[in-house]
């Protein structure tokens, strides 16, 4: 574990994890016990094997840091029956996801002292992000989980989730409603909760969640709906939502694991919608794929398409021959430079 100075990039302190341990997870937050302080939480496994999946036993490292955050010293340690894949602050306490357990732990003097638990969670958690008191769980092979955290009852509920399995490998939160996520197989998909679910039926004001409440498939009562799916063709290991260009609008960035950097940018206009779906759609015909493969059912392989446009496709437009480039675009109603000029503006508008 070390602390780098993102001035000079160089290393400040280091902290060797001894006896065959490794890292998987890292928080750092304030506890409401000590709020003078801030703390570094590090989940780690010991002698981990993949296949057959092994290990000696899972951990969560307290370490607290120096006054001038140049270094920290362990606290203690809290033994936990599985590898901690994901963990984050929640309010002023540490929200962790143990192998299918989503728990809360506040700072005690010997240990981590364990406050409220979850189990109800399909396979592994790989991944929280918190809003409010909204928290989003990813499971490792079943998608997105949106739960609640009752105060009063010092409960966790489920209140809404995925229809069709997901193999999580990246995801990244665009607003309270909206997450996008990519899977291992090369897919994008963004989930948003209905507007019907308000607040009220988040809070769950009869008390029967968790008991007879439980809804159908998965076993949340309310439904995250996918309003994009895309194939991108190779597994993307991040994703962040982020300006390019200062002032600019925010674009959907991620990075495959085979090194590629792409990005997803959002429509500003109906009239934009419009014009590159029918550039796309003439493109599908005029200039097929070198290998013959059909571009629509390339870009639906595990699901269909839906809501979002191939921008590679529609760039390949300028190196079609002057004849194909009319025919298009006498289609769209306007003249050749014009596209062009089009794919330039949304180029430059993010770049």
């Amino acid at each position: 574990i070390r602390i780098v100075d993102p001035t000079t990039l160089e290393t400040v302190f280091i902290e060797e994890l001894d006896n065959n341990e490794a890292a998987f997870s890292v928080a750092i937050l304030q506890f409401e016990k000590d709020q003078t302080s801030w703390y570094l939480c590090v989940g780690t496994v010991k002698d981990l094997i993949l296949a057959p999946r092994s290990h000696s036993q899972g951990a969560i490292h307290v370490y607290k840091f120096a006054p001038d955050n140049k270094s920290f010293k362990l606290v203690h340690k809290t033994p936990v029956h599985d590898v901690p894949l994901a963990m984050t602050a929640f309010h002023k306490r540490l929200l962790v996801g143990v192998e299918r357990y989503l728990r809360i732990y506040d700072l005690g003097k010997k240990k981590l002292l364990r406050k409220c638990e979850n189990k109800n969670f399909p396979t592994t958690i790989c991944s929280l992000d918190v809003k409010g008191s909204r928290i989003y769980v990813g499971d490792l092979c079943e998608s997105f989980h949106l739960v609640k955290y009752k105060q009063s009852t010092k409960q966790f509920y489920l209140f809404a989730d995925t229809t069709a399995p997901f193999y999580l490998t990246s995801r990244c939160l665009l607003d309270y409603n909206t997450v996008a996520g990519g899977d291992k197989f090369g897919n994008l998909v963004v989930a948003r909760l209905p507007e019907s679910v308000t607040a009220e039926k988040e809070e769950d004001p009869i008390g029967l969640q968790g008991k007879f409440g439980m809804g159908k498939l998965n076993s949340a009562a309310n439904k995250l709906k996918p309003i994009v799916n895309y194939y991108v063709g190779e597994a993307m290991t991040c994703m962040q939502k982020t300006a390019l260009v200062p002032a600019g609008p925010e674009v959907l960035f991620y990075a495959t694991v085979m090194g590629g950097l792409g990005i997803f940018v959002p429509f500003q206009s109906r009239e934009d919608i419009e014009f590159f779906s029918h550039l796309e759609m003439h493109l599908r015909q005029e200039n097929p794929p070198l290998c013959g493969r059909d571009h629509l059912s390339f870009r639906s392989y595990y699901n269909p398409v839906k809501e979002c446009i191939d921008g590679d496709l529609c760039e390949q437009f300028s190196a079609l021959d002057f004849k194909k480039q009319r025919d298009i675009a006498e289609e769209l109603m306007c003249t050749p430079q014009e596209v062009i000029k089009k794919l330039e503006e949304i180029r430059n508008r993010v770049l």
